[in-house]
């Protein structure tokens, strides 16, 4: 469980600053902080806790 966790964490922490995330969405100059909770938490992290 904490493992998990941690990995979930770590994985967001990482994904959360890579640019190339957020342009494949559109967004090339700013990077909003909601688009990247929903972009890393539905498509990314949601198959890992599933």
């Amino acid at each position: 469980m904490e493992v998990s966790l941690f990995a979930q964490l770590a994985a967001f922490a990482w994904l959360y600053k890579q640019p190339i995330l957020f342009n494949a969405f559109g967004f090339y100059d700013e990077y909003p902080v909601v688009i990247g909770l929903l972009v890393i938490l539905q498509f990314i992290l949601a198959p890992i806790t599933d």
